[in-house]
């Protein structure tokens, strides 16, 4: 019995998938690395979803307060970094 159609598009959805969550993975344990201290935003509308919201939910971040230094998002939730000296 041959692979269907079916078959080989569930392998790579499932590819793609895996691909863009070990390269979330890689960018928040920079950013967890980069940014301490950290707090969740009060501001940002919507689910943080990598990838797509990470730009809006940095630049949120530095509007929300002048101690905060940028913003990424982490568990769904925009998380800004912040300067607790400025």
């Amino acid at each position: 019995m041959a692979p269907s159609r079916k078959n080989h598009c569930a392998v790579l959805i499932l590819l793609v998938i895996m691909a863009s969550g070990g390269f979330h993975a890689e960018m928040a344990s920079i950013g967890v690395y980069a940014c301490q201290p950290r707090r969740p935003s009060g501001r940002f509308p919507v689910v943080c979803l990598p990838i797509v919201y990470d730009w809006p939910c940095h630049q949120i971040c530095i509007e929300e307060s002048s101690d905060n230094t940028g913003g990424y998002c982490d568990n769904f939730k925009c998380i800004c970094c912040y300067n607790p000296h400025l």
